[in-house]
Parts: structure tokens; C-alpha cells; sequence
């Protein structure tokens, strides 16, 4: 499902740290244009009627799917320099966390987000305050959103100015569900090349209840360290 994405790259660095291989290639995509989908999320009110995703928005009312395919690289740095490859960005750790609720619904309750987060920072050995973006879900689904923003902010505390920005890539490519975090995770590594963060569209009216610091506007920045967060 949506977090399919940053498994599959974890399983890649796995095989790459035990030597087991130099590089693999990482894809990830959906194609949701069936009508047993749409039907299946809109009987649910999680599909956006006016085809627009608004995450962490007050008048947030769903998703909008995306159809679409994607891939990276991951090899080990040697062969990376050896090949003379464009280096992106170095894969630093990942956190997992298995919570075994509902297939739409998080655990409102849980800290399985939350901690997802924090094993990522300790396994990659950051400090919050070494994070300079984060690429949250952002599915446009109110109680999602909510439970996302109570994880982040758990973590990295409710002060906006002490968090790291936070922009979310969905309203631009729609949501591609099983394929939907190793898009965004791509989006998020052009942003730390370019030193550019887009801002959060539809976001016209912001749900101050989320206590999170939002790009509302473009943001020009030296980026040297990303996060890519997914629950579903």
C-alpha cells in the first residue's frame, strides 16, 4: 500500500549493506483508474469531489488519485563514484512500524507514526534538528492528516519554528497509492538538489490545529537532509 515505496528501498539498502549486490534498481507504481476504486474510496467520503487534494486544510475532503510509474538507483558509493553516476543524495535509515488496525483508518489513539519516526532518526543516527524537510503523506483525509501531524509533531515538538519545513507532494501528482511514496520520495530528492521546497497547493485555508510549519509559498534553501514519511 501507500508506505510499499520506502519498504522496498529499505529492502535494497539490505541487500547492497550485506554485500549480497553493488546497486539495485527501486520502482514503484499504480494505476487506480479502475472504477471499483473509485467507487470503493468515494462510498467511503474519501475521495475528493472537487478533484483536488488539500492537505492539512480545514476544507480537506480526500484524495484524488494519480496513475503513473517510477525508479531510482541505490548502489553502494564506490560504484556509484566508479561509474561517475549523479549522485542524489546518501539513504540514511528508515523506521517501520506495524500497527495491524484498519485498511483506511489509522489507530487515532496509537503512536505507531510516531514511533516509525523516531526508530528512522536512530537508525540513521540524526538529531530532529538535523532534519531540513520533511515529505509527509499528506493524503487530504482529515483524520489522517490529523494523525499524521500529531506524529510529526510529537517527534519533533509543536514549536512551528523549531520544526523542520513540511510540504506535501500530492496535490501535484495526485495520490498513486502503492507507488505514491517512491514518487514522492523522488520529488523530495530533486528538492534537495535544487535547494528548492514547492509549496503545498490547495492549502488556501490552514487548520492552525496541526502545529506544523507548512510551505505555504517557495522556499530557496541550502537542503542537506530530508525525510520521507508514509502511514497506510
Amino acid at each position: 500500500a501507500c508506505a510499499s515505496g520506502l519498504f522496498a528501498l529499505e529492502a535494497a539498502a539490505r541487500h547492497i549493506q550485506s554485500g549480497k549486490c553493488d546497486a539495485m534498481v527501486v520502482a514503484g507504481g499504480d494505476y487506480p483508474g479502475t472504477l471499483f476504486k473509485h467507487r470503493w474510496f468515494k462510498e467511503r467520503n474519501l475521495y475528493a469531489e472537487d478533484g483536488r487534494i488539500k492537505p492539512f486544510s480545514s476544507n480537506a475532503d480526500g484524495l484524488v488519485f494519480g496513475d503513473g510509474a517510477s525508479a531510482l538507483i541505490l548502489e553502494e558509493l564506490r560504484h556509484a563514484k566508479r561509474r561517475k553516476a549523479r549522485i542524489y543524495a546518501e539513504y540514511m535509515g528508515s523506521g517501520f512500524s506495524l500497527e495491524g488496525w484498519k485498511v483506511t483508518v489509522p489507530q487515532l489513539n496509537g503512536r505507531s507514526y510516531q514511533q516509525a519516526i523516531s526508530d528512522a532518526l536512530a537508525d540513521a543516527g540524526l538529531r530532529t534538528s538535523d532534519i531540513d524537510v520533511i515529505n509527509p503523506h499528506g493524503a487530504g483525509i482529515k483524520m489522517t492528516d490529523a494523525y499524521e501531524a500529531r506524529a510529526i509533531a510529537g517527534v519533533f515538538g509543536k514549536i512551528k519554528e523549531k520544526q523542520p519545513l513540511i510540504s506535501a507532494f500530492k496535490p501535484y501528482v495526485g495520490h498513486n497509492l502503492g507507488g505514491s511514496a517512491l514518487l514522492e520520495t523522488i520529488i523530495l530528492l530533486l528538492s534537495l538538489k535544487h535547494n528548492k521546497i514547492p509549496p503545498i497547493l490547495n492549502l488556501s485555508v490552514t487548520d492552525n490545529a496541526y502545529d506544523l510549519n507548512l510551505v505555504t509559498a517557495p522556499v530557496y534553501k541550502h537542503l542537506k537532509t530530508g525525510m520521507k514519511t508514509a502511514c497506510g
